[in-house]
């Protein structure tokens, strides 16, 4: 019973919370499904751009990409390509760039980075502004109100020389701001850290908002000693943020794959003959009915269709997570109906038909817990009659406990209970013939009981 209890448990573990590792590949994984093969690549520096090297890696193998060239942001990344059989070049050779995916040590809410945390800023800054598309992937943790907002370092690249001089002119520069200048340093032997370039970084910390930043940025540009400062003011065109509750991107990139969508849908209707049919989308149980297209006409339904549903997210998950959006007036997730457990597709009516379409155009292939949501505005004329019948059913979760324990204390027939027992004895055989296969020696404990069934209790009236 103990052990038949030990197993329900196993069955259904709790909800795992992932670590910031596993977000960062998962926003990586996410940019590099905007790769294509031809393009020529800048390659990013830093944890969250390696997992995109790996997977880029990965599908050349599978043969999935094909003439692939990547342009490294520093010597990490350039040994890591080369491990990786990713074939190598540089600007001299490629002065325009398809695509560039990397990540970044802060994002400010218009999309403004802080970037050279790792030490490559200067490359990284003459990589990636001569790309077509920058994707910039990051965690939660990375989003700051302004630049400098983490109370971390923010990065320029200055010349060895008189280094000391240098520092006490940006700290002077942003004294307003509470900034404090240090000189990077080497973990493995406390000197100061060389970049890929030969030059020394110094790492300012601000306590205040910095204003302007182009301003800023330009007034340390003109210091005689600096190289390059680690703000990327108005380069990244998309950014991907991974979080707990899925994966979402910043409003440049929403807006061109909204574009892309409508465009495809308007074409996808056209194509389209008057005379077929469209079929309801799926209720459980029995076949769809069908309804002619009215083609050229507005959707103004409420109702959300929602597949590909992960595990644990029901409906006050589900309420609780798209209530953001506008009210929900019903929620249904379709059910087995002997077990009550869910098919992970479902359905949200919303008071605004227009909410209903955000919610459609926005949630569409929204990575949610490693689950890309499949999202379709219904139109009104399509909605199922039966939708909603049984919409605030409650589903009384089954005991398998109680259930296993009825099947193993039920009365047997001598004919069963031979079995039961010689299927015990079969499986012992087995088990001792495997532990002297594999030589270990080891003495099992002899079965002890009867062949016979236990005798039926009798209860006598007193």
């Amino acid at each position: 019973m103990a052990s038949s209890a030990a197993a329900a448990a196993a069955a259904s573990p709790p909800q795992r919370i992932l670590s910031q590792d596993e977000l960062k590949k998962i926003a990586a994984y996410k940019a590099v499904e905007f790769v294509e093969s031809g393009m020529v690549l800048g390659l990013g520096t830093g944890s969250t751009a390696k997992h995109a090297i790996d997977r880029i890696g990965e599908l050349l193998r599978q043969g999935k990409l094909a003439n692939i060239v990547g342009i490294p942001t520093s010597t990490q990344t350039h040994q890591q390509a080369s491990s990786l059989g990713i074939p190598l070049s540089d600007l001299d050779a490629h002065p325009v760039l398809d695509l560039a995916i990397d990540g970044a040590d802060e994002v400010d809410p218009d999309m403004n980075l802080v970037k050279g945390r790792g030490g490559s800023l200067l490359r990284e800054k003459m990589i990636e502004g001569c790309c077509k598309k920058f994707v910039v992937i990051v965690d939660e943790s990375k989003l700051v109100d302004y630049v400098g907002g983490s109370g971390l370092a923010m990065p320029v690249e200055i010349v060895p020389f008189c280094w000391r001089f240098t520092a006490q002119k940006l700290q002077t520069m942003f004294e307003d701001s509470g900034c404090v200048a240090k000189l990077r340093v080497s973990a493995e032997d406390g000197e100061a850290y060389v970049t890929d370039n030969g030059n020394f970084i110094i790492d300012l910390y601000f306590k205040k908002d910095i204003g302007d930043l182009k301003a800023a940025g330009d007034a340390m540009l003109r210091l005689a000693g600096v190289v390059e400062h680690g703000m990327f003011i108005d380069m990244a065109t998309t950014l991907i943020v991974a979080g707990e509750m899925g994966v979402r991107m910043g409003m440049k990139a929403k807006k061109s794959m909204m574009k892309k969508a409508k465009k495809g849908s308007s074409q996808l209707t056209a194509s389209v003959r008057k005379d077929e049919a469209a079929d309801f989308l799926p209720l459980e149980g029995g076949p769809a009915r069908k309804l002619a297209i009215i083609e050229n006409s507005e959707n103004k339904g409420s109702v959300v269709y929602i597949g590909r549903i992960p595990h644990g997210f029901y409906d006050n998950e589900m309420e609780a997570f798209f209530k953001q959006f506008g009210e929900i007036k019903r929620i249904r997730i379709a059910r087995n109906r002997k077990t009550g457990k869910s098919k992970h597709f479902g359905f949200l009516e919303f008071a605004s038909p227009e909410v209903a379409k955000i919610v459609a155009e926005t949630m569409h292939n929204y990575l949610l817990f490693e689950h890309l949501l499949q999202v379709q505005l219904i139109p009104s004329e399509r909605v199922h009659p039966k939708l909603w019948k049984g919409v605030n059913r409650f589903y009384k979760p089954l005991d398998w406990v109680q259930i296993e324990r009825k099947r193993q204390n039920k009365e047997r027939t001598f004919e069963e209970h031979r079995k039961l027992v010689d299927g015990i004895l079969k499986r012992d055989q087995k088990r001792r013939k495997k532990i002297e296969v594999a030589g270990i020696d080891y003495e099992c404990p002899q079965i002890v009981g009867s062949n016979e069934p236990a005798p039926k209790k009798i209860r006598f009236e007193d």
